[in-house]
């Protein structure tokens, strides 16, 4: 395998875990919004 190749492939792996990771950070920030809202609410009462 070239270099350049071995490169690509290794640019790919970094590419999808980070893909991977972005995807539950945007989880995480939905679902704590969520928490956040439904508490402010419920203390507004």
């Amino acid at each position: 395998m070239k270099p350049e190749q071995a490169e690509l492939e290794r640019l790919r792996k970094e590419n999808a875990k980070l893909r991977m990771e972005r995807d539950l950070l945007k989880k995480a920030v939905a679902y704590f919004a969520k928490e956040s809202r439904a508490f402010t609410f419920c203390k507004g009462l």
